[in-house]
């Protein structure tokens, strides 16, 4: 295999960038950074969806290559719009844009200036999958775009621009970039899945280990002693009979560490059609902070995008403010909603957050 490198970018490239970027009348420090090298020596990876050769850094080419196949054998068809592009190419996209009567403003929020596309690097890909418009965001409602939430970290791969992102991009679900970093990461086996009858048990005693170990201090200790696993297995298992949503379980080397459950939104003041609910997300204390609990939340939201809602709210109590903090870094907020509920003779007061999907 042919070894690629990234050339650094020297003053007389950064030069050559400015003048591009002055011809196009774009003026100041183009979104504050730096351009992006073009990588040197890139290797194929076959084709896109237009029969065009499509070229990578040989690390982000072994990367994709094997997230393909790790794709396909779970019955998901990862399909290549684009990878690299020279800044030379990158400038005939806004040349034709221009052309095609769009303002400077409208391109510069769909596509970066010459120099400043992740695509240089020969380390971005923009993916598609079979039957959704390419560069949409309808590729968001596709089970390729889950699998790539749930997975495409083992690989290296991130989603370089979320909604609402801080770059002032426009939400691109398609555009993944490879780091070494993420791919160089000591590598457990998470694998999220749809929870089956099978896993009654083992989900009603990680709530109820969670739940001893969690609320300690902020319920009282009768009610948390007096929980009872074969109780809550009998629950879960009539649950798991009639799920509505999905309820799902992380598994880290073969064994459920933790599971999530998503239903349609139980409030009076929600619609359920549009609105959904994940009622429990719970990681056995064995392994918390180890990115169960993150893998879980992107597979109930990407669930309930692929499904049409439109948000998903969540109850916390108002005094587990770990598990706030949390579900903020996932993107939830307040929502304003409060209530309380009578838990034998004690009342718990809980907190509503809310995400748009």
């Amino acid at each position: 295999m042919q070894k690629s490198t990234i050339l650094a970018p020297t003053d007389t490239y950064e030069k050559q960038i400015a003048e591009i970027l002055r011809e196009f009348g774009i003026s100041g420090k183009y979104r504050d950074m730096r351009p992006f090298p073009e990588a040197a020596g890139l290797v194929s990876i076959g084709q896109d969806i237009c029969g065009r050769e499509q070229n990578l850094a040989a690390s982000a080419a072994a990367a994709w290559r094997g997230m393909k196949s790790a794709a396909e054998q779970e019955g998901v068809t990862l399909l290549l719009v684009s990878a690299f592009r020279s800044v030379a190419y990158q400038r005939q996209i806004i040349e034709r844009k221009l052309a095609a009567g769009q303002s400077m403003e409208q391109i510069l929020q769909a596509s970066a200036a010459p120099g400043y596309s992740e695509h240089h690097t020969g380390k971005t890909v923009d993916i598609t999958a079979p039957g959704s418009k390419p560069l949409t965001e309808e590729f968001e409602q596709t089970t390729a775009f889950a699998w790539l939430v749930r997975r495409a970290g083992d690989f290296g791969f991130s989603m370089t621009y979320p909604r609402n992102n801080n770059r002032g991009v426009i939400y691109e679900p398609w555009h993944w970039t490879f780091q070494e970093a993420i791919a160089e990461r000591p590598h457990k086996s998470m694998q999220i899945r749809a929870a089956t009858i099978a896993h009654a048990q083992r989900i009603a005693q990680i709530h109820v280990e969670t739940w001893r170990a969690a609320y300690r201090g902020q319920m009282p200790d009768a009610v948390l002693d007096n929980l009872d696993v074969e109780k809550r297995a009998a629950f879960w298992h009539t649950h798991l009979t009639n799920q509505s949503l999905g309820t799902f379980v992380a598994e880290l080397n073969q064994e459920v560490v933790g599971f999530c459950d998503l239903v349609p939104s139980r409030d009076k003041d929600s619609n359920p059609q549009v609105v959904a609910e994940i009622v429990a997300i719970y990681v056995h204390p064995k392994h918390w902070r180890q990115g169960a609990g993150r893998e879980l939340c992107d597979c109930a939201l990407a669930t309930a995008r692929l499904k049409n809602f439109t948000a998903v709210t969540l109850w916390v109590l108002n005094s587990n403010i770990g598990a706030q903090k949390f579900y903020q870094t996932m993107g939830f907020y307040l929502d304003g909603a409060t209530k309380s509920e009578l838990m034998g003779n004690y009342e718990i007061h809980e907190v509503r957050f809310r995400v748009s999907t």
